[in-house]
């Protein structure tokens, strides 16, 4: 790719189906979103104002393809979707999909409410709590109750799956190097921003440039998502569980205490690079342990990844060898 610049580097990576019935845990872990509005929308950043958070740390992740298979969507041309982030501690995060890079690994853009001194090792979840992924996208099977329940469980989950800041920041960095792009020794990938500084402010409208719509919630919350009102109210109102019960429910009244609001957030405007999505299926059943699991596909969708690098691979080969054949012939590439 030659010497990119930084800032386009912060553009590639800046900043919730239906096959078998196997699985005994076939209710939302606590870990999970339990709510339909968790899986598209977070609370907005002036929440953490309200408060009196005081930092967060922003950092990217790489989504696993099998997980985006089963869990994501698209909505208006866009890849979109929202998972939980847990660290060894108390802290919390989100975790939502911006876009594919050059290299066909979906990344998505993660925050946790804390500072870096604060979080040991960072992992994520599927919507539904019952599986992990490091920050690199790999998948951890686990028991997610027992993760609540038994620190000492929590801290040997988290040793396997979990990458610290500095974990993280060495794979980004060789992530970087491998692909070519040059990033300066000051710059790092997991950012540690105080609140109510001009770097908040811009973190704030960054984030208004994918969760563009606002929404007053019947408990007063406001959250951010990327669904115009009428449609957020249609999707809150789905239970999207995993029993027997809960599948499908498509018949639940829409709350009429659901508001839009304005918060004076600009949007920039869609960074859109070519995606490819692997599911642009209705909005239905968005947990990889749903009725007729589409947990089972994972391996399916990862392949359909795994061929899409292996051709990027060969391009840049082609691209390569196109170049030395200039050279050789005096010119310039």
């Amino acid at each position: 790719m030659g010497k990119n610049k930084p800032w386009l580097y912060l553009v590639l990576i800046p900043i919730l189906f239906l096959v078998g019935c196997a699985n005994p845990k076939n209710q939302v872990s606590k870990l999970g979103f339990e709510e339909s509005e968790e899986g598209i929308s977070i609370p907005h950043p002036v929440e953490l104002e309200k408060n009196g958070e005081q930092y967060v740390t922003i950092f990217p992740i790489i989504l696993d393809p099998g997980l985006w298979g089963v869990e994501g969507f698209s909505h208006k041309d866009l890849d979109v979707g929202i998972f939980p982030v847990v660290t060894d501690g108390k802290l919390k995060g989100y975790a939502f999909i911006t876009e594919a890079n050059l290299w066909n690994d979906q990344v998505m853009h993660a925050f946790v409410v804390g500072r870096k001194n604060d979080i040991s090792k960072i992992a994520y979840l599927s919507r539904d709590g019952h599986f992990m992924y490091d920050i690199t996208g790999d998948e951890f099977e686990f028991d997610a109750e027992k993760f609540e329940k038994d620190s000492n469980y929590k801290s040997k989950v988290l040793l396997a799956a979990g990458m610290n800041i500095q974990e993280i920041e060495k794979f980004w960095r060789s992530y970087s190097e491998k692909r070519g792009i040059e990033i300066p020794a000051d710059f790092q990938f997991v950012e540690e921003i105080r609140v109510g500084s001009p770097r908040w402010e811009k973190f704030k409208a960054d984030l208004a440039t994918r969760l563009s719509e606002n929404y007053k919630m019947p408990d007063g919350q406001i959250r951010q998502g990327y669904m115009p009102l009428n449609d957020f109210r249609k999707e809150a109102t789905k239970n999207y569980g995993t029993t027997g019960s809960q599948r499908f429910g498509r018949a639940a009244v829409i709350p009429a205490t659901i508001e839009p609001i304005s918060l004076s957030v600009g949007t920039v405007g869609s960074m859109l690079n070519g995606l490819i999505a692997a599911s642009n299926g209705p909005m239905g059943g968005f947990y990889s342990l749903a009725e007729c699991r589409r947990g089972d596909l994972k391996p399916r969708f990862r392949q359909m990844s795994k061929i899409a690098k292996t051709l990027l691979v060969a391009r840049d080969q082609q691209i390569y060898q196109l170049q030395q054949q200039i050279i050789q012939l005096g010119g310039r590439p």
